[in-house]
């Protein structure tokens, strides 16, 4: 790591800690968006024009969308955000890529209480 404590072109010392700073920053960006802007929609509005940019132009860019799950990560029948390449055609496909054993089960946890939610929507109808 640089005196920063992030990777560079030499690597990372312990990838592991750097790997737990990424996803902390990740988890506070909302409150950091708010604390600059006083509220998240710039942010939600930045994805937006990403992700409409990639339909456009159809780029072929690796986004993460949400979108059904048949199958990948061992997942069926939710929507969860996962890496996909965006075209012209919407989602064109999902990018599978390889994750921990960790990161497996925090993902299928993820899906599992999604569709536990939506079923007790369904049960309230």
């Amino acid at each position: 790591p640089d005196r920063a404590g992030s990777c560079n072109a030499a690597g990372c010392g312990n990838w592991a800690e750097h790997r737990e700073r990424i996803e902390q920053n990740v988890r506070e960006s909302a409150y950091h968006i708010i604390d600059y802007k006083g509220a998240t929609s710039f942010g939600v509005g930045m994805a937006l024009v990403r992700i409409t940019e990639a339909v456009l132009r159809s780029q072929h860019s690796v986004l993460t969308i949400a979108t059904l799950l048949n199958g990948e990560f061992g997942i069926d029948g939710v929507c969860l955000s996962v890496p996909c390449i965006v075209s012209k055609s919407g989602v064109e496909r999902i990018v599978e890529s390889k994750l921990t054993q960790r990161e497996r089960e925090q993902l299928t946890s993820s899906a599992a209480a999604l569709k536990k939610a939506i079923q007790e929507l369904d049960e309230t109808e």
